[in-house]
């Protein structure tokens, strides 16, 4: 079997972000590759779906879904690190990653499953409710 271009470029990830350096580069193109693998072990047609007119799913919205999984991993300078800080200069950065299992890096959240399912959040609607109005009905006759 022939190996899938993946789903997303390293471009795509600089666009998104920042130029990167050149490990930065090596390692999003890693984890691009492993982002496009996960994407199509869970949904096996993508690319299928991607090619069809009448499918509304877009090739620019599988880059950004894969472009998001990368950044929530690509910054950490060790994989499965829960944070990490950096100085350069005078500036420091420092990042905590909290521990709820959608904030890991690499995990498919809501709004991606959205994309490839095409589950829709609810446009909302305004709800009104107004009292019972009050018994003045026979405040004012109608004369003839």
């Amino acid at each position: 079997m022939a190996d899938l271009p993946d789903l997303a470029q390293v471009t795509d990830v600089e666009n998104a972000w920042r130029p990167l350096t050149n490990a930065e580069r090596s390692r999003a193109l890693h984890y691009i590759g492993q982002a496009s693998r996960m994407i199509r072990r869970r949904w096996r047609d993508v690319d299928q779906r991607i090619e069809d007119p009448n499918d509304r799913l877009t090739a620019a919205e599988v880059s950004d879904v894969v472009v998001a999984l990368v950044l929530s991993i690509v910054p950490s300078p060790t994989p499965g690190a829960r944070s990490w800080s950096q100085t350069t200069g005078p500036f420091a950065h420092s990042v905590t990653l909290p521990a709820a299992e959608a904030a890991r890096p690499m995990t498919l959240l809501d709004w991606m499953v959205a994309v490839f399912e095409g589950e829709e959040t609810p446009t909302p609607v305004a709800q009104f409710s107004f009292p019972d109005p009050p018994p003045f009905d026979n405040l004012f006759v109608l004369r003839e």
